[in-house]
């Protein structure tokens, strides 16, 4: 356990411990095609073949058949495949070469974050069991999710600027570009100011700090619907575009009847962090019985549940710091995604819970380290259980990769479980 404290404690080590990891779990992904979005937005993107292709993505009005930017705007990140499909050409290795990176990066910078907020032992393992986890096979191996690691890297960035500006002030100025950075990478980063102004509670942020705060958060905000705005011609989705039923059929549902369905789907959620197992690519039409009644015993106990845990996190908020700040780093990063606000382009997908995930890693943490302490005789036996998730984890995020290995590995793969066969069917053909 000594050895185990001092990694911990050594920022370099970590860091080297968390990339070695991280490839070796994920070397088998290395070799993968291009699978599912990526034909269309990596592989035959017109956009990312030229600079000329990146300003008109980012600057020039939608056209209405323009599907690629029909109610996403993320002009950096595809200025980034640009820059990898310069250098290495549009081959799927460097793509997933450079996810891997990437998630890497996000792992020590959410190491970092949380050993500046807890104990070194509850950031090393917290952040540990993150990297490991196999709900984080799709963001890794899919090489569309760059995205995802991008805007998730400047969210991070952002979050860690602002911790360490209460020792050095002049830093909170480099955090409005990494935000609309964040922005530009993708639009879910939205939450990141919300999850600060949590971290700034957590610090005892004064008002002044508040302020700077909220002045700064207004620039990139401003710059970013305004550019939105301009190329989609709406702050949320292309006026000429409409979801499929077949993608998310909350999008073509009342509020009540789609906000009933979200309670239920973000138990569903939990339940994937919990029991990632039987995972799958494509969560559309048919892969989950939606609810009807408001009185449906679905709805009942994931309204209850959600209630229980949010309560938990108001009360015990100064009583177990730790405990609350996980259940909120749920639901926060899921909001724009929920189908709660708005209804969105997936009724459920993996990829949404990519930040979110950090709550259950957090908690599962915070409970195996206090039970290590609290009995000394056992404590063999509960590390011999950490080692365990650890390998379990491991293993089966090893595996998952191998069924993104093509379309057809992984279409075959979600036809064992319960999926969309319609969408499996239209993308097989």
């Amino acid at each position: 356990m000594n050895t185990f404290i001092y990694i911990t404690q050594n920022k370099i080590i970590t860091f080297i411990t968390f990339l070695l990891l991280i490839f070796i779990i994920y070397s088998n992904a290395i070799y993968n095609d291009f699978t599912f979005d990526d034909h269309s937005h990596i592989e035959s993107n017109l956009y990312i073949k030229s600079l000329k292709g990146i300003k008109d993505l980012t600057f020039q009005p939608a056209q209405k058949d323009d599907i690629i930017r029909s109610h996403l705007y993320r002009p950096f990140a595809y200025f980034i495949k640009f820059i990898i499909a310069k250098i290495f050409g549009i081959k799927p290795n460097y793509f997933h070469i450079a996810n891997i990176i990437l998630y890497s990066l996000n792992c020590f910078l959410i190491y970092l974050i949380l050993s500046n907020l807890f104990s070194h032992n509850l950031a090393f393992l917290s952040s540990l069991l993150f990297l490991l986890h196999p709900i984080h096979t799709e963001v890794v191996a899919s090489a569309i999710s760059i995205s995802e690691l991008l805007s998730s890297t400047f969210s991070l960035t952002c979050i860690l600027i602002i911790i360490k500006s209460f020792k050095k002030s002049n830093l909170i100025f480099l955090y409005p570009l990494f935000l609309l950075l964040a922005f530009l990478s993708k639009e879910t980063s939205i939450i990141t100011p919300i999850l600060i102004l949590i971290i700034m509670y957590l610090k005892k942020a004064d008002l002044k700090k508040y302020t700077l705060f909220s002045l700064l958060t207004l620039i990139p905000i401003i710059i970013f619907f305004s550019l939105r705005y301009k190329v989609i011609g709406s702050f949320i989705r292309s006026p000429y575009f409409e979801f499929a039923f077949i993608d998310n059929p909350l999008t073509h549902f009342g509020l009540v009847k789609r906000l009933i369905n979200s309670s239920y789907i973000m138990l569903k959620y939990f339940a994937l962090l919990i029991f990632p197992i039987n995972l799958s690519a494509d969560y559309s039409h048919e892969s989950i019985k939606l609810i009807t009644s408001s009185l449906s015993i679905k709805f009942i106990a994931s309204i209850i549940i959600h209630i229980i845990l949010l309560s938990i996190s108001v009360l015990y908020i100064k009583k177990c710091l730790e405990i609350s700040f996980s259940i909120l780093l749920f639901y926060i990063p899921l909001l724009p995604t929920s189908n709660i606000i708005f209804a969105g382009g997936a009724l459920l997908a993996e990829r949404f819970l990519y930040l979110s995930s950090l709550s259950i890693c957090l908690i599962i943490s915070f409970i195996l380290i206090k039970l290590y302490y609290a009995f000394p005789k056992n404590k063999y036996f509960i590390f011999l259980i950490i080692i365990s998730i650890l390998c379990a984890y491991a293993y089966l995020t090893h595996q998952r990769n191998y069924v993104w290995k093509n379309d057809f590995t992984l279409f075959s793969a979600d036809f064992q479980y319960k999926v969309s066969y319609f969408n499996i069917f239209l993308y097989i053909v």
